[in-house]
């Protein structure tokens, strides 16, 4: 399954991690070309968002999903949603941008920003 974003079809995918490797109701963090990812599984649906908060510059390392289902940034506590990266909870204001992303065979595939 895959998560569609406008532009994807231009856009270079890599893989970033085994598809078992992203597990339902977990963050599992990636890198692509440098950029630290955030992937998600959420409802079978594997998404990937930029891996560094909007409000803290911080990267998701350490980062937990919610009974939510929201990526709370462990800084400030910050939350966004795991299914669109909008802020569901501040001092986050910026939305987490969602990266093109699918799932071939066993690989999760991203295309980087960049």
């Amino acid at each position: 399954m895959a998560a569609g974003v406008d532009g994807e079809a231009a856009a270079e995918f890599v893989a970033v991690a085994a598809s078992a490797e992203v597990r339902e109701g977990y963050v599992t963090m990636a890198e692509a070309d440098g950029l630290p990812i955030v992937l998600t599984r959420v409802e079978s649906t594997v998404r990937a968002f930029d891996g560094t908060c909007t409000h803290a510059d911080f990267t998701f390392e350490t980062a937990r999903l919610t009974r939510r289902c929201e990526i709370e940034c462990p800084i400030h506590g910050a939350r966004f949603s795991a299914v669109d990266g909008s802020v569901v909870k501040g001092p986050a204001t910026e939305p987490l941008p969602e990266l093109p992303c699918r799932v071939v065979g066993d690989a999760v595939l991203v295309a980087p920003f960049g």
